[in-house]
């Protein structure tokens, strides 16, 4: 039982599954089998060894160059591959020699079986939800050990166990590469809404530019101008959807820079005065750092989508003791009832609740909108 219980522990202690199989292999011929193997069907439906372990590290070796030289018969009516397709554990007490010769690939791999001295071996399968994921193989041989019926039904638990933690860890996998699928989804959707959109903008411009040159030369400045801005809008529009493929860049940018680029973004989003003003010494922890530019990204993102603002103000400062984040349109406005509602406020309160700052919103029709964030460094909490 001490076994079993040291086996799902290594089991559950970690996602990468060939490593944690590799290490329960190892355990398992420290006390209850000579050999040990463990075989896991991969995504293209090949049968992996992904473990084999010995206490000789040589015989290990051994099975890997002897594997190379005798492929193993994947039509065999016994072994790993008959219980991967079947589903069916084999459980052989002893070890006949006729079983050795049914199996050897010729004279001189039947001597060396032989020479080994097998005398008792299971191969279960790893089954879970119905589905067959591999086999686990458990074989005496110098130790002389017959296994019981006992002995199968531990081979069938560490078995059983084996399957969890890989399927566990497949899930997760798939979780992960169907929420980075999403992402990627969702970065594509902005590049189309924003950055395509604005360079679209910026060719038509270009275009009227030109033809302007002859007929109103005066204007063609103004033009221009708006052209550059727009430009300089995408260029900061791609940083931004570039920063949410490299998140660790959000931490290691100065959060100024951050504000200019989300500033510069929303210029590419629609026809908008933005101001900012930056008045930082004291560097945030790399969570409230991120927070701050979460929590301005939203807003600029609220401004340029529902307020029909013409102008916005950015402040970023010490005020007494606590760092203050100001986002300030002239926009439409809300009514205070329904602020609590949408708009990505209850995201950015989840986001100031985990860090420890105090989120308001203040709005009234007409009058504009105002999202502060304040956070002041706990007593306890070191200056990172």
């Amino acid at each position: 039982m001490t076994l079993l219980a040291d086996s799902s522990a290594v089991l559950s202690a970690s996602l990468d599954y060939e490593t944690t199989l590799k290490s329960v292999a190892q355990m398992i011929v420290l006390d209850f089998a000579d050999w040990c193997r463990i075989d896991l069907v991969d995504e293209s439906g090949e049968v992996k060894m992904v473990a084999v372990a010995h206490v000789d590290p040589d015989k290990v070796a051994w099975v890997y160059s002897h594997q190379q030289k005798y492929p193993p018969n994947r039509e065999s009516g016994q072994g790993v591959y008959q219980v991967i397709r079947t589903g069916q554990t084999e459980f052989y007490p002893e070890i006949p020699d006729a079983l050795l010769a049914a199996s050897a690939h010729d004279d001189d791999e039947l001597r060396i079986l032989r020479e080994i001295g097998f005398t008792s071996a299971m191969v279960v399968p790893i089954t879970v939800r119905g589905l067959i994921l591999g086999a686990a193989t458990f074989v005496s041989a110098e130790s002389g050990r017959r296994y019981t019926a006992d002995d199968l039904t531990f081979a069938e638990e560490i078995a059983l166990r084996s399957g969890l933690a890989v399927d566990n860890a497949r899930l997760y996998a798939a979780s992960r590469q169907a929420a980075a699928l999403e992402e990627r989804q969702r970065l594509s959707r902005d590049l189309h809404d924003a950055v395509s959109q604005t360079l679209f903008s910026a060719n038509l411009l270009a275009q009227t530019a030109a033809n302007m040159w002859t007929t109103k030369p005066e204007r063609v400045p103004e033009w221009l101008d708006q052209l550059r801005r727009l430009n300089q809008g995408a260029m900061a529009e791609m940083r931004t959807l570039l920063l949410q493929l490299r998140p660790e860049g959000v931490r290691t940018s100065a959060l100024g820079d951050l504000l200019r680029q989300l500033a510069d973004a929303a210029l590419a989003r629609r026809e908008i005065s933005v101001s900012l003003e930056v008045d930082l010494v004291q560097e945030l922890p790399s969570d409230v750092h991120e927070t701050f530019y979460r929590i301005a990204q939203e807003a600029l993102n609220n401004v340029t989508k529902h307020s029909s603002a013409t102008t916005v103000e950015i402040t970023l400062r010490e005020e007494d003791d606590r760092t203050v984040l100001r986002v300030s349109d002239n926009g439409q406005g809300f009514e205070a009832g329904s602020i609590s509602k949408g708009f990505g406020l209850n995201i950015m309160q989840e986001r100031a609740d985990a860090v420890g700052a105090a989120l308001t919103m203040t709005s009234q029709p007409g009058q504009g909108t105002e999202v502060a964030l304040s956070w002041a460094f706990p007593p306890d909490r070191p200056n990172e």
